[in-house]
């Protein structure tokens, strides 16, 4: 009979030497292992830009930040947990140049600003971004998420409702978001290649207001509700100006304002009221004063 007792031994061997060598792998990269000269992350025991991915910790098996580097910038994912292991933020870079932002609206207060001509710019360049920004909201759902280029809106949008199901979707030309398709809750178009309605919700699933649109155009009645179902207010839009009466109710349902429009222009009458219904001011506007458009 044959005997495999030397394969046996250089199996045996074998899972030795794999056993060992994992135990001798050496250790994560962490932040603490890195400085930050002139903007590029080198290793502290060598001074040598570094390329690869960098952790810190919560604890020994809980991370809490990766980030991958290439050559002493951050090129590639970069990830943020809080300690129930929910992201908290996600960003990709491109040697250095933040491309893909994903975050809450306090953390996108610390990366982002606009200057005095509406430009969104990063904070950690103090110039206007380009790229890609999607908002989460406090639970970690999708909120929205838009493209800019040199700091201005340009290019896809989306927005998505409480419960996770797509709302809105189109894109952004000259300034202007022209949206070519919506969904409510349960997923049924309202807007088809531009023309229908954009609906949004509160967060117990009451309709909070109605947008309509014509091949991407505000065109129509847009509505507003408050969370009680007292209408909020009502504005007439024809191609994409606000054009004819505006209202606005208190949630009590007393006339709030009432003010008068003209192709964009704020033209006539323009009343405000007390809850009480007591006036507080009367104004009148001539249609000489800058277009608002939405």
């Amino acid at each position: 009979m044959r005997r495999y007792q030397p394969q046996i031994k250089s199996l045996a061997s074998a899972f030795l030497l794999g056993f060992v060598l994992l135990g001798c792998a050496a250790p994560p990269t962490t932040v603490e292992d890195l400085e930050e000269v002139d903007g590029k992350f080198l290793l502290r025991k060598t001074g040598e830009p570094y390329s690869g991915k960098v952790f810190a910790f919560f604890t020994r098996e809980q991370k809490r930040w990766e980030r991958s580097l290439l050559e002493g910038l951050p090129h590639g994912l970069e990830i943020r947990w809080n300690q129930s292991g929910t992201i908290l933020q996600e960003m990709s870079w491109e040697k250095g140049k933040l491309r893909e932002w994903l975050g809450n609206d306090k953390l996108f207060e610390q990366w982002f600003s606009h200057d005095k001509a509406g430009l969104l710019v990063a904070e950690h360049t103090g110039r206007p971004f380009t790229g890609v920004v999607r908002w989460l909201r406090s639970g970690g759902s999708k909120s929205s998420e838009a493209s800019f280029i040199e700091g201005r809106k340009s290019g896809p949008f989306a927005m998505w409702h409480e419960n996770g199901q797509e709302a809105c979707r189109g894109s952004y030309r000259d300034g202007v978001r022209m949206p070519s398709n919506a969904w409510d809750l349960d997923g049924k178009p309202t807007l088809v290649n531009g023309s229908g309605w954009v609906s949004r919700y509160t967060k117990d699933g009451k309709e909070s207001e109605t947008t309509p649109y014509e091949a991407g155009i505000l065109q129509g009645q847009l509505q507003r509700w408050h969370s009680n179902g007292i209408k909020k207010s009502e504005i007439s839009y024809h191609d994409g100006k606000k054009h004819g009466v505006e209202k606005e109710w208190h949630d009590n349902g007393m006339l709030r304002w009432k003010r008068h429009w003209q192709s964009g222009h704020l033209h006539g009458s323009d009343t405000w009221w007390s809850s009480d219904g007591e006036v507080l001011s009367q104004t009148e506007h001539n249609s000489q004063a800058n277009a608002v458009r939405d």
